[in-house]
């Protein structure tokens, strides 16, 4: 969900590509933003679909594979990436010393 002042079409339509759900621009209403994150809230969670994935600072840009941190590029050796990756798609659920050496394994 995106709270913004952009007021163009473009601008907005920007928003919903670099991966908003939905966007509200200011000013709001506190029962409409509600309202809105309330329907986010029951759409299906699905990490594997997303093109930028992020975690606190981290980013995850999968269509170049490129991670960024606080807008800085990392560059990862292979196996620090896979193993992000893997965590990342989790989506903070726990993840296994085995599903880890999988993913790892598969790059």
């Amino acid at each position: 969900m995106m709270l913004t002042a952009l007021d163009s079409h473009a601008e907005r339509a920007a928003l919903i590509e670099q991966g908003a759900d939905d966007y509200l621009v200011k000013p709001f209403s506190t029962a409409e933003l509600a309202s809105r994150m309330r329907t986010l809230c029951r759409l299906p969670v699905t990490p594997a679909q997303a093109p930028r994935l992020c975690v606190g600072e981290l980013e995850w840009c999968r269509s170049d594979d490129a991670f960024t941190r606080a807008g800085v590029p990392r560059s990862l050796t292979v196996m620090e990436a896979a193993v992000l990756r893997a965590l990342i798609l989790a989506g903070g659920a726990l993840v296994t010393r085995d599903n880890l050496a999988r993913a790892c394994a598969a790059e």
